[in-house]
């Protein structure tokens, strides 16, 4: 058996991994297995021909990745043609979709023909239609497990387990695919143990908790102190983002109420309507927002977001993780952030109007002496954590100073240092009479 290829997220590396030690110390069985890592391929970190090698001699390969670059291309390449069995963990871009082979079932003409029918206009087919159509797959699945229906019926499942995370699903989803493809002889694993779509989690304790009450009940609420909320992933990605909300919490607690909110990113708004509202008010006075992307990128309101953002009326933090850099990367970088970080931790978010994007957690590369892999922990970065953290504090603490009492500073774009300073070149102008119209409107409001 020449065994398993991963080609991942790095910052999946830890649950991963974790599941592999739990196997082999479930079954007895050391897992050939060789570990890849998507941005080291990006970034050409690592060796194209190790990767090429790997892949094309595994008997399983497992794919997490999220769109299209060097690691996409190099699958195609590689796998298109080839006899191995391949599983798409995610969703992802239509290049890695096409190349599932599972026993008799294959994606690549099943995508073809979807792709005939579809408006021209379309990029790829109907992934909501395909998701729909593969629920309904894997129970008929279940009712007969034979030929295609069976193998649908496997990759569903396989995603689930995924999806769900956690090293106990990993377990899982490894015996359930050896059974299956490798055609070890092992127990029937457990089901995917799935999760809420979201809900409360206290990072002391590692409890989840459905009730915002019974969660102030058991963590000492203080409702003399002020609140703030963070937002952390639901599913896959929870105990990485939950690695940040644990540093910050620590931090705050001391000053502040901390009510953490753990959410998959489709159901953001929910989370956000059940437990940042009371009785129809806002009951944070800061959020900070442990994922990527938009607010609402992949739910099903868009659009809502800056009426929601409105409402709530108070400040979101976007804390810009790194969960595919290494912070000794980002500290020898001139540029810092990797230019997918740019897009999905400052842009994105600061087009819902979130602020301050700091770097304040990121991969930290460990040897895994069981498993013989390298595994990329999510760590908080101290000083940076700290320093978010007091930006928090005292944008809560302004909240309730009086506003006779508060002070703003404007600073001015000098980008010609000199004589002809912002202030005073032709496209600046309105600068100060800006200033002027601003002072005025705020003595009429105190």
């Amino acid at each position: 058996m020449s065994g398993i290829c991963c080609l991942i997220n790095a910052s999946l590396s830890e649950a991963l991994l974790e599941g592999v030690r739990a196997f082999q110390k479930c079954h007895g069985i050391k897992l050939p297995l060789k570990v890849h890592y998507a941005h080291e391929l990006e970034e050409e970190r690592t060796s194209t021909a190790l990767v090429r090698k790997d892949l094309a001699e595994a008997d399983l390969v497992l794919l997490d990745l999220r769109g299209s670059g060097r690691a996409t291309a190099l699958c195609g390449e590689v796998l298109q043609d080839a006899g191995n069995t391949v599983v798409a963990l995610v969703g992802g871009s239509p290049e890695i979709m096409q190349l599932v082979r599972m026993g008799g079932f294959s994606l690549t003409e099943i995508m073809a023909r979807g792709n005939r029918k579809e408006k021209p206009a379309t990029n790829g087919p109907n992934i909501q239609r395909m998701q729909n159509i593969m629920r309904w797959a894997e129970r008929l699945g279940d009712a007969i497990p034979v030929g295609t229906m069976r193998h649908i019926r496997n990759w569903n499942r396989t995603m689930r387990y995924w999806a769900q995370g956690g090293p106990e699903n990993v377990q899982n989803m490894l015996t359930f695919l050896s059974r299956e493809y490798l055609h070890l002889d092992l127990p029937k694993p457990l089901p995917p143990q799935e999760y809420p779509a979201y809900g409360i989690y206290d990072p002391h304790t590692g409890t989840r908790y459905t009730s915002r009450d019974t969660f102030r009940a058991a963590t000492g609420f203080d409702p003399a102190k002020p609140t703030v909320g963070i937002l952390l992933y639901g599913g896959m990605h929870f105990a990485q983002s939950a690695t940040g909300a644990r540093a910050l919490a620590e931090r705050l607690a001391p000053e502040v109420n901390v009510l953490p909110v753990f959410s998959e990113s489709h159901a953001n708004h929910e989370a956000v309507r059940e437990f940042f509202f009371e009785e129809g008010r806002p009951c944070v006075d800061a959020i900070a927002y442990f994922q990527w992307f938009q607010f609402a990128s992949f739910g099903p309101d868009a659009a809502g977001t800056i009426p929601l953002f409105k409402e709530l009326d108070v400040p979101v933090f976007a804390m810009a993780p790194m969960y595919g850099r290494e912070v000794s990367t980002w500290r020898e970088s001139i540029q810092g952030l990797s230019p997918i970080e740019v897009m999905t931790t400052v842009i994105m978010p600061e087009l819902d109007g979130m602020i301050e994007p700091v770097p304040c957690l990121g991969l930290v590369e460990e040897h895994d002496h069981v498993t013989g892999q390298t595994i990329k922990r999510v760590h908080p970065i101290p000083e940076q954590m700290d320093l978010i953290a007091r930006r928090v504090l005292r944008r809560v603490n302004i909240r309730s100073i009086p506003t006779p009492k508060k002070r703003v500073a404007f600073i001015l774009y000098d980008t010609l240092p000199g004589r002809k300073t912002s202030a005073t070149r032709p496209t600046s102008m309105s600068l100060p009479a800006s200033v002027r119209a601003w002072s005025k409107w705020r003595n009429r409001a105190m």
